[in-house]
């Protein structure tokens, strides 16, 4: 996507790339149990996948020009 964006000189595509990420995983958040996982297996994925979520959406924050906050 990066790459894309770069090529088209159009931050729109990571904006609009960060935006669904965000919408898909809000769904996820809403209907899945992430520290109340069935299986220490399933709450540390869960943990690891939201972390790596919030990793790309602060990547590309940064790729935008904007700051997030370390902690909300």
């Amino acid at each position: 996507m990066i790459q894309n964006a770069a090529a088209n000189h159009s931050p729109a595509l990571i904006a609009n790339y960060t935006y669904e990420l965000v919408k898909d995983f809000n769904s996820f958040y809403q209907n899945v149990s992430i520290l109340g996982a069935d299986s220490i297996i399933d709450k540390q994925f869960r943990i690891q996948l939201s972390q790596a979520v919030a990793n790309t959406i602060k990547n590309a924050f940064g790729l935008l020009g904007i700051t997030v906050p370390e902690r909300m």
